[in-house]
């Protein structure tokens, strides 16, 4: 059983609420007291954060030539907005830098600054094939759900029957990425076996020797 109360607070500042009891099948409970804090409102737009961003992260910092990693896509979208689709990252590094078809994962709720976002992840596998420093500075082109009313000029329009009507039109937005900076390192010369070639990650190796009885 869940019960909900309508609380409004007319100031600023620390509040105790409860400490509560009640009785439920001929049982007492006791629910401690909880603090909340009451801010000012923020002005809109001043969190910093709009109605739709995204950032593009690496699954590691510490990244060699030829190593394979992963690049985290994340897109939030506030629930002031719908989308209708996604489509490919835009502006990535043209050489040195290969980024492979990306996946979606499943969707998460993130709280920022106290609004509520559906984060869309995706991850794609990727590996730097030369040494240096790569200024990712990426974007985003997604269509958003712009609802607009048909119309028909018929005598149905403004009743139940109008709303056979309506039609879903989309708006494409291109969507800049935070700026980052991805470094990639020469593989370290000291300590590489005799006909190292240039193999990184993590390998598994199995050793088979038939026949066995010689």
């Amino acid at each position: 059983t869940t019960h909900k109360f309508a609380l409004t607070a007319l100031k600023t500042g620390h509040f105790d609420i409860g400490p509560f009891s009640f009785q439920l099948a001929g049982k007492n409970f006791d629910l401690p007291a909880i603090t909340i804090e009451v801010t000012e409102p923020k002005a809109a737009g001043s969190s910093g954060h709009p109605a739709l961003f995204a950032r593009l992260e690496p699954s590691t910092t510490n990244l060699y030539v030829q190593q394979v990693f992963d690049l985290v896509l994340k897109l939030y979208i506030s629930q002031k907005v719908s989308l209708a689709g996604i489509n490919a990252l835009q502006n990535l590094p043209s050489q040195g830098l290969v980024v492979h078809q990306p996946r979606e994962l499943d969707a998460q709720r993130e709280l920022v600054d106290g609004e509520i976002y559906t984060v869309r992840r995706f991850v794609a596998q990727a590996q730097a094939i030369t040494a240096g420093t790569f200024d990712l500075t990426p974007s985003l082109r997604v269509e958003l759900v712009n609802p607009q009313r048909k119309r028909r000029g018929g005598p149905f329009d403004d009743d139940f029957f109008g709303g056979f009507f309506n039609a879903i039109q989309t708006e494409p937005r291109e969507i800049a990425i935070e700026p980052s900076k991805l470094v990639i390192q020469n593989l370290p010369e000291q300590g590489n076996p005799a006909g190292f070639s240039g193999a990184v990650g993590q390998h598994t190796f199995d050793m088979t020797c038939k026949p066995t009885d010689l």
